[in-house]
């Protein structure tokens, strides 16, 4: 199955034009579980018809999420699909993050053991030049 440049799911609108470079630009909305359950069934629909290492660029500048039981939910979503795609997303990049989830990164690092490198960076021109630079595959526009 061939996926579309773009995909949109209640939380985010995920642009795979770049594969193996995945953008994700968050929306401006406090989803509930089922929303957040949707957009994990779409990562894990990318990770299932895709090959490779996937590196991943999270625009978080419009999150506005204050429900601290959404945030675990899908920390442990990912956390599944770290350990059922083993070594598949090796890089993560937040741009602009908000204060809890540049709190919670470092822990769920910690905690999660997950394989791939986090980071939280100012723009999306920086986290480009991190996943290029770590990656040695230049994703520049």
């Amino acid at each position: 199955m061939t996926l579309p440049t773009t995909i949109e799911s209640p939380c985010a609108t995920l642009d795979l034009s770049r594969l193996s470079l995945i953008v994700q630009t968050v929306k401006d909305l406090n989803p509930t579980i089922e929303q957040t359950q949707e957009h994990l069934e779409l990562i894990e629909r990318v990770l299932q018809n895709t090959s490779g290492p996937l590196y991943i660029i999270s625009d978080m500048k419009l999150m506005k999420w204050v429900n601290i039981k959404t945030i675990i939910y899908l920390g442990k979503g990912i956390f599944n699909l770290d350990k059922n795609y083993v070594n598949r997303i090796q890089l993560h990049a937040f741009v602009r993050p908000n204060f809890l989830l540049r709190m919670l990164i470092p822990l769920f690092d910690l905690f999660a053991r997950l394989e791939g490198s986090q980071v939280c960076t100012k723009t999306k021109d920086e986290a480009i030049d991190w996943i290029s630079l770590e990656s040695g595959i230049p994703f520049y526009e």
